[in-house]
C-alpha cells in the first residue's frame, strides 16, 4: 500500500496526543490524582483527593481519546457495525501485552502489534493465504500473553494488579461454572420433577470429599472424577429409597437434615476427613507443566467444558420421553400414575442424575481451591443454589447458568467492594440482604425467573413448528 499524506497526519497526531497525555498525567495535579487513585483508592480518598471527580475525568479522557481514534480510523477506513468488536479485542491485546496499568507499556505494545500484524500480512500473501486472517495475529498474541505472561511485558512490582485482576475474573468464572452445574442439577430435580431437594449441598460435599481423598492418595483427575460421580449418585440413590414416597414438604425436611448430618460426619470422622482442619494440598492436574501464576487460564476452560457437557446432557434429558414423564409427574403425579408410570422409579432416576452432576461440581470445586473443610458445606449453600435457579428460570437449563452468573458476579464483586466503597454494614452481610431481597421480588413479581420454561422440543413440536412456518 502507498504511504499517503494522511498516514503521516495520523502518525503525527497520535504522537502529539501521547505527549499531551504524558504531560497531563505527569505534571498536572489532576493527572497525579488519577495515578494515585489508580494505585490506592482508599488512601487517595483519605488524603483528600476527590476520587469521584477523578473517575469522571478518566471516563471523559478515555471517551475522548477513543473518539479521536475512531475519527482517524473512520476517515481512511470502510466502516461497518461490527468494526468495534475487532478493534476492542486488538485494544485488549495491546493492554495485556504492555501491562495493565502501564501507560507507556500500552504505547510500545501498540506499535509492536502493528508491526507484527503488517509482517504477518506479508507472510500471508507469500503463503497464498487470505489477508482476512490479519486480526487473528493480534488474537494469537493475546492468547499467548494470557497463558505465558498475563502480567505483560513491561510489568513492575506495582503493576502486578493487572495480573491479580485477571486472576480475580477467572476465579469468578470458575465459581460461575461450578455453581452453574449445581443449578442445572437442582433444576432437573426441582424444576422438572418437583423434588424439593434442600440438601443439595450434601451431594456437592460427597463429590468434593471423594475427589480430595483420592487425589491426596495419588489418583489422577479422571479417576477421582469417576469416583466423585459414582459416590454422589450412590448417595442420591440411598437417600431416595426411604424418602421419595414422602410428601414434598417431608422430603424437603429429610434432605436438609441429611445435608447437615453429612457435614457433622465430615467434622467428627477425623480419621478420614481430618475433621475441622480440612484437607489441604489437593494436587492440581498438570501442575508440574503449567506455571502456578497461569494455572487459572488452563482450569477455567476445563470447568466450562464440564458446564457445557452438563448443559447438553440436561437439555437432551428434558426434551426426551423421559423428560416429558418428569414434567407430567411435576404437573399431576396421580394422572401420571394412572397412565402406568412408575413414579418412584422416575423420581429416583431424576435424583441420581442431579446428584451425579452435583458430584462433578464438587470434584471441580475441590481441585480449584486445593482445600476443603466441613464449613464450606453449610445448608445455606443449598439456598444460594436455589436462588440461582429461581432468578435464572425454573425448569430452564439456560436460566440456571444465567442465574449462577448473576449471583456469583454479585457475590464475588461484593468481596472487593469494601476496598472502594464505605458501607454502613459489612459488604458480605449486605450481599446476603440484597440477594434475599431480589429473591423475594422474583417470587412475588416474576416467579418463572428471567428465562421462563420453554416448550419441550419433541418430534411432534418440531413438525408443528415447521408446518406453521410453511403456512406463513
Amino acid at each position: 500500500a502507498r504511504f499517503t499524506s494522511f498516514d503521516l497526519i495520523i502518525i503525527l497526531s497520535s504522537i502529539l496526543l501521547v505527549l499531551l497525555l504524558h504531560v497531563f498525567l505527569t505534571y498536572t495535579n489532576l493527572g497525579k490524582s488519577i495515578r494515585a487513585t489508580s494505585d490506592n483508592p482508599n488512601l487517595s480518598l483519605i488524603s483528600g483527593i476527590d476520587t469521584d471527580r477523578v473517575i469522571y475525568t478518566v471516563w471523559f479522557l478515555s471517551g475522548g481519546t477513543a473518539g479521536f481514534a475512531g475519527f482517524l480510523r473512520g476517515v481512511d477506513t470502510r466502516l461497518s457495525p461490527c468494526l468495534g468488536w475487532n478493534v476492542f479485542l486488538i485494544a485488549f491485546a495491546v493492554v495485556i501485552l504492555g501491562c495493565i496499568g502501564s501507560f507507556y507499556g500500552a504505547i510500545i505494545a501498540a506499535y509492536l502489534i502493528g508491526f507484527v500484524e503488517n509482517i504477518g500480512v506479508v507472510a500471508l500473501i507469500n503463503l497464498d493465504l487470505p489477508t482476512s486472517y490479519r486480526p487473528a495475529i493480534a488474537f494469537s498474541i493475546l492468547i499467548l500473553m494470557l497463558i505465558f505472561r498475563p502480567q505483560g511485558l513491561f510489568s513492575t512490582a506495582s503493576d502486578r494488579k493487572g495480573g491479580e485482576l485477571i486472576n480475580f475474573i477467572l476465579d469468578a468464572l470458575i465459581y460461575t461454572g461450578v455453581f452453574g452445574i449445581l443449578a442445572i442439577s437442582l433444576n432437573i430435580e426441582a424444576g422438572f420433577t418437583r423434588l424439593m431437594n434442600y440438601g443439595k449441598v450434601a451431594f456437592f460435599g460427597v463429590g468434593a470429599y471423594t475427589s480430595a481423598l483420592l487425589a491426596l492418595s495419588g489418583y489422577n483427575f479422571l479417576v477421582t472424577l469417576a469416583a466423585a460421580i459414582f459416590m454422589s449418585a450412590l448417595a442420591g440413590f440411598l437417600i431416595s429409597l426411604p424418602t421419595l414416597r414422602l410428601r414434598e414438604d417431608y422430603f424437603a425436611i429429610v434432605t436438609v437434615s441429611a445435608g447437615e448430618i453429612l457435614r457433622l460426619f465430615f467434622i467428627s470422622e477425623a480419621w478420614l476427613t481430618n475433621g475441622t482442619r480440612g484437607l489441604p494440598g489437593i494436587p492440581r492436574p498438570l501442575a508440574d507443566i503449567i506455571p502456578t501464576e497461569n494455572y487459572l487460564l488452563f482450569y477455567t476452560p476445563v470447568v466450562f467444558v464440564f458446564l457445557f457437557a452438563c448443559y447438553l446432557i440436561a437439555t437432551q434429558i428434558v426434551n426426551s420421553p423421559f423428560g416429558r414423564v418428569l414434567k407430567s409427574i411435576r404437573e399431576d403425579e396421580v394422572a401420571s400414575k394412572s397412565l402406568g408410570k412408575d413414579i418412584f422409579k422416575f423420581k429416583t432416576k431424576s435424583l441420581i442424575i442431579g446428584s451425579s452432576m452435583a458430584g462433578i461440581a464438587g470434584h471441580l470445586f475441590s481441585y480449584h481451591l486445593r482445600f476443603i473443610s466441613p464449613d464450606m458445606f453449610f445448608p445455606v449453600l443449598t439456598f444460594t443454589i436455589w436462588t440461582m435457579m429461581i432468578i435464572g428460570g425454573i425448569a430452564n437449563i439456560k436460566g440456571s447458568i444465567l442465574g449462577a452468573l448473576i449471583v456469583q458476579t454479585f457475590e464475588r464483586g461484593m468481596s472487593i467492594v469494601k476496598d472502594y466503597v464505605n458501607l454502613p454494614i459489612d459488604p458480605l452481610n449486605f450481599r446476603i440482604i440484597v440477594i434475599g431481597f431480589i429473591l423475594i421480588l422474583f417470587m412475588m413479581y416474576r416467579p418463572e425467573g428471567i428465562i421462563p420454561e420453554e416448550k419441550t422440543k419433541s418430534i411432534s413440536t418440531r413438525l408443528e413448528e415447521n408446518g406453521t412456518a410453511e403456512d406463513k
